[in-house]
């Protein structure tokens, strides 16, 4: 073999080589265009990069891949893949930030397998001193197990837990199931993580079914759906309905 062979091979081994650490390592690439945005020190995006790193590192070690490529970033919003897909078409994670870090995280895919794994470790991750990796699978297969018990009776089902998007203290999961969706009838699960306040002292996970705030009458006397005076988020807040006035000359008028 001639040297320019041989070193040709050994410039193809090296580069597999850099190629095969980088995708054992919790890294990927970053380097994705943000509308001419200067990012550099941005503490949101530094707090997502060391974030998705950790998740990186659990799936890795469990042998469920790992989340790569991101395919949008910008101050407030990221979008990625899994496993180096070029688009997210079974596959996608979307992120919201705001000045301080990340505020929820939604996990979308078309197939059941290692959805609960994959999801565990994202929610693991909030909150790692406090929330277990077996304890976060357990919670995200709660879903999966709630998909697959529908299926099995011969009926697929659609379910959709409505996010309270404002930040408390522990991490909170809501998951929403759509079958037969798009032009090729894919059955997508969802996962929608809300991120505890940045600063919070390991609140844990809190279930939505542990949530559960009982309400109460407004002491207002208004019409309303629900008061939380508090509501375990930090927060109280008012849920309320309104009907319509009818017009004046309608039927409801009448006496």
């Amino acid at each position: 073999m001639s040297k320019t062979l041989r070193r040709a091979a050994l410039l193809v081994l090296m580069t597999m080589l850099v190629c095969a650490v980088a995708w054992a390592s919790g890294d990927i690439d970053w380097d994705t265009p943000a509308a001419g945005q200067n990012l550099s020190g941005n503490a949101a995006v530094e707090m997502l990069k060391d974030y998705i790193r950790r998740v990186n590192e659990t799936l890795i070690s469990s042998g469920a891949g790992k989340i790569d490529p991101c395919y949008e970033l910008y101050p407030t919003f990221a979008s990625l893949g899994l496993n180096g897909a070029e688009f997210a078409q079974h596959a996608e994670i979307t992120v919201n930030m705001n000045a301080t870090g990340i505020t929820s995280l939604v996990l979308r895919m078309d197939n059941l397998t290692n959805f609960a794994l994959i999801g565990g470790a994202l929610v693991q991750q909030t909150s790692p001193n406090s929330i277990t990796l077996d304890e976060a699978v357990s919670a995200v297969q709660a879903y999966v197990r709630k998909v697959q018990e529908s299926n099995g009776n011969g009926v697929i089902e659609s379910f959709e837990e409505q996010p309270i998007l404002s930040q408390g203290t522990q991490t909170r999961l809501y998951g929403a199931y759509y079958p037969n969706q798009y032009h090729d009838n894919a059955n997508w699960m969802q996962l929608t993580i809300i991120f505890p306040q940045p600063g919070s002292v390991d609140g844990g996970l809190l279930l939505n079914n542990d949530a559960g705030p009982t309400a109460t009458p407004d002491p207002d006397g208004d019409e309303i759906s629900g008061y939380f005076p508090f509501d375990g988020f930090q927060d109280s807040h008012l849920e309320v309905f309104v009907t319509p006035t009818p017009e004046p000359d309608s039927a409801a008028m009448e006496p």
